[in-house]
């Protein structure tokens, strides 16, 4: 996307104006989501357990509805469609419910049991997400017009970013409950990777999140600066229902598109590779990585992170390989 390109050079080729920029970026709050598993005993995970788990974070998502620091047209109850088919209620940003109807959904297909870890693990991807965009926002944007159409922006781009990764984590999850009985003795290694399955997609979802944020500051001190909006953002890029707007359609692939491609390059450039590097060659670079952090190898404090950024990296070069059928 050419807007940061464009902007840069703008402030760097004009010096005629000083005025001061009231205007206050936190560095001491990460975008990164500090995920906390929730590890019980091997029989611990009943239907009793998971649905007080499951409401402790209702619990905590439901204070930050209370919120007020928002646009308008967020504060109204909004339909998300998931998985082609369920229609879900949405009663607060970036993605607050309760997934009455997900649950609904999966107790007839799957039964309860597994439509109990179904909602937990999308409730508790949910909780980390609330927070963080809440965190994120208030830290930065707390004294500003939240009408703004700068502000709305990253409201409009993040519940976006919510709604495909909690369809995604659905569509993840359905794969691990699968056909077969899920048993709370036998299959607690399951269990548990179904609850946490939400971890890896906080990855993207907080990138997303510090782009729009960075988009967002960006168009700010432009504004300030020069008395006008940056041309990257004209008013009439998203409108009252940016869901139905092909502009913002528009904006949102394109900040999309820069974030998985930093993640791309990120991922290449960690495991010292490149892209002109074959499938067959990244495995054993793969392999190298694995063998030197794996937990069950390697006792160092660090080594569980370690491993899981490996993974995500993993899964990012995967992904790319396939989409532009390398094999």
């Amino acid at each position: 996307m050419g807007w940061k390109s464009g902007y840069k050079k703008i402030i760097k080729n004009n010096q005629k104006s000083k005025s001061n920029i009231n205007f206050n970026v936190t560095d001491s709050v990460p975008y990164f989501i500090n995920w906390e598993r929730d590890p019980k005993q091997v029989d611990s995970w009943d239907e009793k357990i998971l649905m007080e788990v499951i409401k402790k974070y209702q619990s905590k998502i439901a204070t930050f509805k209370k919120n007020e620091k928002m646009p308008e047209e967020f504060r109204s109850v909004k339909e998300a469609i998931f998985l082609s088919e369920i229609k879900e209620q949405i009663y607060g940003a970036p993605a607050i419910s309760n997934f009455q109807f997900v649950y609904n959904y999966c107790v007839k297909v799957y039964g309860k049991y597994k439509a109990l870890l179904i909602l937990l693990a999308i409730t508790k991807f949910t909780y980390f997400t609330t927070s963080k965009f809440w965190q994120i926002y208030l830290s930065n944007f707390e004294t500003y017009d939240v009408e703004s159409i700068n502000f709305k922006r990253i409201f409009q781009v993040m519940q976006r970013t919510s709604f495909e990764s909690i369809d995604n984590l659905l569509k993840k999850v359905l794969i691990l409950v699968g056909k077969n009985e899920i048993n709370q003795y036998r299959h607690h290694m399951l269990i548990e990777e179904i609850i946490e399955s939400g971890e890896d997609l906080t990855f993207h979802w907080s990138r997303m999140l510090e782009q729009i944020v960075e988009s967002c500051f960006e168009s700010i001190k432009f504004e300030a600066r020069f008395g006008r909006e940056f041309e990257g953002y004209s008013q009439e890029e998203t409108l009252d229902n940016p869901f139905e707007d092909a502009n913002f359609e528009n904006f949102f692939e394109k900040t999309y598109t820069m974030v998985v491609n930093d993640e791309v390059n990120e991922a290449f450039n960690f495991f010292g590779i490149t892209k002109l590097t074959a499938p067959v060659e990244f495995k054993k670079v793969y392999r190298i990585f694995a063998k030197k952090y794996h937990p069950d190898l390697n006792a160092g404090e660090n080594s569980a992170i370690e491993m899981k950024k490996i993974n995500i990296y993993k899964q990012i070069i995967e992904d790319y390989f396939e989409r532009y059928e390398i094999n």
